[in-house]
């Protein structure tokens, strides 16, 4: 389950890198492939553990990606703030 877990996590981080090497030719792409990734995992995870019930896979899913956004979005908070503390302090 871990490996699977490890398995989507690094296809979310392909979708989102080949967006980054896009987005000059398409502005839009990084927030699209935020999207695609999410419910492509989603999907996945719905597909891999099929004897469950479809909307706790659902739940779970949408559970787990949320999560993993909030801490991606403090953990830049805090890098955002400890670079604007240490570039003003000088």
């Amino acid at each position: 389950m871990a490996g699977d877990n490890a398995f989507l996590t690094v296809q979310t981080f392909v979708f989102w890198s080949i967006a980054l090497l896009l987005q000059r030719w398409v502005p839009g792409l990084p927030a699209w492939s935020v999207l695609v990734s999410t419910v492509y995992g989603v999907f996945s995870l719905m597909q891999l553990f099929q004897p469950y019930a479809r909307w706790k896979l659902l739940l779970r899913g949408l559970l787990g990606y949320g999560l993993f956004f909030v801490v991606i979005q403090m953990v830049m908070g805090i890098a955002v703030a400890v670079v604007m503390a240490t570039s003003t302090g000088g």
